[in-house]
């Protein structure tokens, strides 16, 4: 769990437009734990919020575009729910500047995953495979492949030079 200090201070080294930091800060009164998606508003960028290598870390992200949907099922790179097409979708990295280093994965279109693990949100059953694991050890997985994410993500900033 994240509190309010931890990600004022992400806000703040993330620059983000004032806008987004004030409906950011209204939705996570009272810190949040695992991810914060702040979601994009229309023609901008996403920001993801996670821990990575100890610290809060944001993320801007590039969301999926509609028509961007694949054709047959995917399994979310992060959750590892196999959804058809219309729910899972490209999660880019937003380039930046000139340069134009770009690293995406499959990920569940709204960013859903953390409710998907928890059962808060309904999976296609025929789609998926039996899983026996119990809920904090698929929790674990999730998070640390969010965190291989989030540091693929990373690496192409400061590759780029802008960490």
């Amino acid at each position: 769990m994240f509190d309010d200090a931890a990600l004022q201070d992400a806000i703040e080294r993330a620059d983000l437009p004032s806008a987004d930091a004030a409906v950011l800060s209204v939705q996570i009164e009272g810190g949040f734990e695992d991810y914060l998606l702040l979601p994009a508003r229309k023609g901008r960028l996403a920001y993801l919020f996670a821990a990575h290598a100890g610290e809060l870390q944001m993320v801007a992200l590039r969301p999926p575009a509609a028509s961007s949907a694949p054709r047959r099922a995917v399994m979310c790179s992060i959750c590892m729910h196999v959804l058809p097409g219309s729910g899972i979708g490209m999660w880019t990295n937003a380039p930046m500047g000139d340069r134009q280093s770009v690293v995406g994965d499959w990920v569940c279109r709204g960013f859903e995953c953390k409710d998907r693990i928890a059962g808060r949100l309904a999976v296609p059953t025929r789609l998926q495979l039996n899983e026996t694991l119990p809920l904090e050890w698929r929790r674990r997985r999730m998070l640390s492949r969010l965190d291989r994410l989030i540091g693929r993500w990373l690496a192409v900033a400061e590759a780029d030079g802008f960490r």
